[in-house]
């Protein structure tokens, strides 16, 4: 599943908690430096992250915690509901609502043979 600008946000932040580099930021976010460059200028645009002068560090800012609490509480129930939707969307039962899951010997009531029924 593809990752939308929030989502890589809050990586950046989440990565830069206890302060990282920008190559740490890349390896662990899975992204490319051209990419990262453009979401820290973002980010401290917008005071959620702050660069540490001379020693090149990252760290994300008391208002950067308040965005990561505040996305964690919109996305943790959208992620539960998703995950849930994916688990019943597997679960295949008979007619008569007897869990079948994914035996192969069980077929749909459209391919059974009259023999079969």
């Amino acid at each position: 599943m593809r990752r939308n600008d929030l989502d890589i946000c809050a990586d950046i932040l989440r990565i830069a908690q206890t302060g990282a580099k920008k190559t740490r930021i890349v390896y662990q976010a899975n992204l490319n430096f051209k990419i990262v460059k453009k979401y820290i200028v973002r980010l401290i645009d917008n005071g959620l992250l702050d660069p540490a002068g001379d020693t090149r560090l990252y760290t994300t800012t008391n208002r950067g915690w308040d965005f990561l609490t505040k996305y964690e509480k919109l996305v943790t129930p959208l992620k539960s509901n998703k995950e849930w939707r994916r688990d019943v969307h597997h679960v295949r039962t008979s007619p008569d609502g007897v869990d079948i899951g994914n035996r192969l010997d069980v077929k749909p009531t459209w391919q059974r043979n009259v023999v079969d029924a």
